[in-house]
């Protein structure tokens, strides 16, 4: 599958993070792809992609000596199957940093399942002898994307074999794609009133108290005193309030 490039005489398309192997590449630490299901394919077919493998990007190669998450919760390390003499702990956060700053316009991103730098859920995690402890953990990459933008749309390609799972995803997706857009414009009390309107039938039933708190930073906006504040508060409020991407069962 090639990266699609975007038509400069056409409106933006949203752009969607995708784990390099979903696409084709054979990139996978055995050489192999992934490669998409239905599903993720048919999600991809709205949007403008930008591929990435972590593990590649920080300079491993293809193939390669499998890596494995090991310690205690809370002190999970990146370390090679093999003997537990490396760690690449650091270096696929700061690859997540690397492709937040490197693809600003990101609205959303499909991991790959069970793997130790890109899973969503239920990764599978190692005691420093080598035993399978549980299956409790996020990869690597996938834990730094969640904490340097907790607004960015994630899930995995299992995730999204679930119809719920998708429909949340999108819209999630699709109303970070326009908040970018409604910031390259620039925030004024009207545009948020607008962007309210647009997305307030998908926030969920019961948000009645997130539609009021909306409605109060539109009617208190300040362009130039607390329009930034205003705006992060906004969109926080709005994206905490539409259909979340629940994990799978474990």
């Amino acid at each position: 599958m090639q990266e699609s490039q975007p038509d400069s005489n056409a409106p933006a398309r949203p752009q969607l993070g995708l784990g390099a192997c979903l696409a084709g590449q054979s990139v996978r630490y055995d050489g192999e792809s992934n490669c998409a299901n239905a599903h993720v394919l048919n999600i991809l077919s709205q949007f403008e992609t930008r591929t990435f493998c972590p593990e590649v990007g920080i300079g491993l190669g293809v193939p390669r000596p499998p890596i494995h998450l090991v310690g205690e919760t809370g002190a999970v390390q990146v370390l090679d199957a093999a003997g537990h003499q490396h760690d690449y702990t650091m270096a696929l956060t700061r690859f997540a940093q690397h492709v937040l700053e490197s693809a600003p316009m990101l609205c959303a991103y499909i991991l790959v399942t069970g793997s130790p730098s890109c899973g969503n859920h239920r990764v599978k995690r190692f005691s420093a002898a080598g035993e399978h402890i549980a299956s409790d953990q996020q990869g690597m990459f996938a834990r730094a994307l969640g904490e340097y933008n907790p607004l960015l749309p994630c899930a995995d390609d299992e995730q999204l074999t679930q119809r719920a799972i998708r429909k949340a995803f999108v819209i999630r997706a699709m109303a970070y794609h326009h908040w970018k857009l409604l910031l390259q414009r620039g925030l004024t009390q009207q545009c948020l009133r607008d962007f309210y309107c647009q997305h307030r039938h998908s926030i969920k039933t019961e948000g009645q108290d997130s539609h009021r708190k909306l409605q109060q930073l539109i009617d208190g906006f300040e362009a130039q005193i607390k329009g930034e504040t205003t705006g992060r508060d906004f969109i926080t409020t709005l994206m905490g309030a539409l259909p979340r991407i629940h994990n799978l069962p474990r």
